[in-house]
């Protein structure tokens, strides 16, 4: 590759006396300066890979098959790339796919910072880093190389490191005894955007887990049951249980004796 932008190409044939007809192609336009022993092209389009073809015609008017050169154009750097991954989580080595419009003409430069040590240990289309360091926001930036050296502006992405789990809910409702197969509880918790794990033991449904978690009780029989309800962060820590009991009663008492007369 190369940054000119009109590239000059030397040009024979057997023949002696011919003449040349030259034409050229590529991502973008490109103009035919001179053509003859000394080609020259002037490409003020997109950098990439510009073809130039050549045919000599003798002094009948009979035309040679093509001869054909590549030019690969790098005059401007290359754009920023475009890096996608998590942009949040409890992992210490997460990846990164990277991604530019001038590939595969491209090579990678990569950096990571944040509030402690972290590395990149793969720099490319795959890229990866590992984080050493404690929780927080580590930046990971990656600019384009072309084939010149030319370096595009960067792009940055931030990582959010979370290991920490959230508080463990907060469950209210009824403990019974109640002669109620449906019962329903509300759920809560300190940390913002947690979604929650709900189960029942030793039997029954769960038929809704969230701020707002029911139960279904219908094909269960009398006796004590456990709510139990855990909360998980974007980061995908999860909390310790919160466990509630509820005592199922169905049984109507017994019917009082009958007074003596």
């Amino acid at each position: 590759p190369d940054s000119t932008r009109d590239p000059v190409f030397s040009v024979s044939d057997a023949d002696p006396g011919v003449t040349y007809v030259c034409s050229v192609t590529g991502p973008s336009s490109g103009t035919v300066t001179s053509c003859d022993t000394t080609t020259q092209l002037h490409l003020a389009g997109a950098n990439g890979v510009y073809t130039l073809s050549v045919k000599a015609e003798d002094a009948a008017g009979n035309l040679s098959s093509a001869g054909t050169d590549s030019y690969t154009m790098e005059a401007t750097p290359p754009p920023a790339p475009t890096v996608h991954g998590p942009s949040t989580g409890n992992g210490h080595s997460p990846s990164f796919t990277v991604a530019d419009d001038e590939d595969p003409l491209v090579t990678y430069q990569c950096s990571v910072t944040g509030p402690g040590t972290a590395t990149v240990t793969a720099c490319g289309a795959t890229t990866n880093t590992s984080i050493t360091g404690p929780d927080g926001d580590y930046q990971l930036s990656v600019a384009a190389v072309d084939g010149v050296g030319q370096v595009g502006s960067a792009t940055t992405v931030t990582y959010t490191l979370d290991t920490t789990a959230p508080p463990v809910p907060s469950v209210s409702g009824p403990s019974g005894p109640s002669s109620n197969l449906r019962p329903s509880y509300s759920v809560s918790d300190a940390e913002s955007g947690v979604s929650y794990q709900c189960s029942v033991a030793p039997a029954g449904t769960v038929t809704s887990c969230g701020s707002t978690t029911k139960l279904d009780l219908s094909s269960a029989g009398d006796g004590q049951y456990t709510l139990s309800v855990t909360a998980t962060d974007v980061a995908g820590n999860t909390s310790s249980a919160a466990s509630v009991t509820y005592t199922l009663d169905t049984t109507p008492p017994p019917p009082e004796p009958a007074a003596a007369s």
